[in-house]
This record gives C-alpha cells, structure tokens and sequence, in this order.
C-alpha cells in the first residue's frame, strides 16, 4: 500500500497539509487514521499518480470499486473521508505589504491546488531553499525584480503585452469595488491605512459603472 506520510511518496506533500488542517479542527487520531487510509487506497488505486491530479471520474472509479469489492457502506465511509481533499475549504496566507504590515489574505480552492502543486515541484529542486516560497531556476529566493522578470518571461510566452505584477492588485481591487466592497472592508483587504486608495479606486469603478448603465439605458435610442 501506498505509504503518503513517506517524504518520497508524490502525495507526501499534499498529505501533510491535509493532516495539518484536521489536528488544527481537532479531529480525533482515529478520525485522522481513517483519513490517511482512505488517501493511501485512492493512491494505489490512482497507481501513483498525484492526488490532486486526480479528476472526478476518477474518484468515482475508486469508489466504484470500493463499493463492488466490499459494500456501499463501506464505500460511502470512504466518500466522506475523502471530500475534503476533493473539495478543499478556502485557506489564508500571511503576507507583508508595504510599511512592513502583515495581514492575512484568503486564497481560493483553485489557487491552493496550483500552489500545492508548485509547492511539490519546488521540493524536488536540489538547491532549492525551502525556507522561502518563491525561487528562481538556480534554487535562490525570487526578489520583487524578479518576479517582475518571471512574470514579463510569462507574458512573452503567451503573446501577450507587459504586465506588472502590481496590476493584479489593481485589478483585485476594481473588482472587488464593482462587486459592492465598502471603503472598510477594501481597507482590510488590501492592507490600506486611509480612505485615499479605496476612494481612488472606487471613484474609478464609479464612473466604469455608470457608463455601463448609461449604455444599458441607450437613452439616445429612445428619441
């Protein structure tokens, strides 16, 4: 059987992360137990494949055959103590922004497998340094220059103009205004310390928005 707690298991990385959320909701260790026997099956039935690789259709084959070998009970346990690594809760990161203040900044389901994903890869690097999150080719930490860099790389690749990565956030931030985000809660979100930025920003999504309603209207069409 597949062994997710060996280091050198491909699952090894996304295990730990798993386990580190159920200690935290205080599971108890037989619950953990079931978990990690359920994730070790899937794997061997996946035969090695990464687990967050894994589509749909697949769980539902592993689960199939849990039911024909043994019961629908049996598989429907299974089912639960699998859900969550088929559907993972929305997480949070810690980050540092300008002034040196810390917040913390919620990530979806999609970016958490693309980092767990990119975290598993990184490991395999043999000068990597594990202390940091972002590395360059050579193993190193990424700088904000480099970053910069990789992105403009990025952008070439797919035949794209420039981007900055700072127009991310201001994107983030229209965004976040044209879906109905207060000045406070903007503020909390993207670690602002005054009114300025999110006025600014939302006196721009104000005027976007009342040309898509003026064009909605079409008045000069009513004439």
């Amino acid at each position: 059987m597949a062994d997710v707690t060996d280091p050198r298991d491909p699952n090894a990385l996304t295990w730990t992360d798993f386990e580190r959320d159920l200690v935290a909701l205080a599971r108890s260790p037989r619950t953990i137990q079931s978990y990690r026997e359920a994730a070790q099956q899937l794997a061997d039935h996946a035969k090695g494949v990464d687990l967050v690789e894994l589509t749909k259709t697949d769980v539902q084959a592993y689960l199939i055959e849990v039911r024909d070998r043994h019961s629908g009970t049996a598989a429907q346990v299974r089912f639960r103590s699998l859900h969550r690594d088929v559907d993972r809760m929305q997480a949070q990161v810690t980050v540092r922004g300008k002034g040196s203040k810390w917040r913390h900044v919620d990530y979806s389901i999609r970016t958490g497998k693309a980092l767990a994903k990119y975290l598993r890869v990184r490991q395999k690097h043999e000068l990597a340094n594990l202390d940091v999150l972002w590395l360059g080719s050579r193993g190193m930490a990424l700088t904000p220059n480099g970053v910069t860099q990789m992105i403009r790389r990025r952008c070439r690749q797919a035949g794209i103009g420039q981007l900055h990565p700072h127009q991310f956030r201001h994107w983030s931030a229209s965004e976040h205004f044209t879906d109905g985000f207060s000045d406070q809660d903007a503020m909390r979100r993207f670690g602002w310390s005054s009114l300025e930025m999110p006025r600014r920003y939302g006196s721009a999504t104000g005027a976007r928005r009342a040309l898509d309603h003026a064009r909605v209207l079409a008045m000069g069409d009513r004439l």
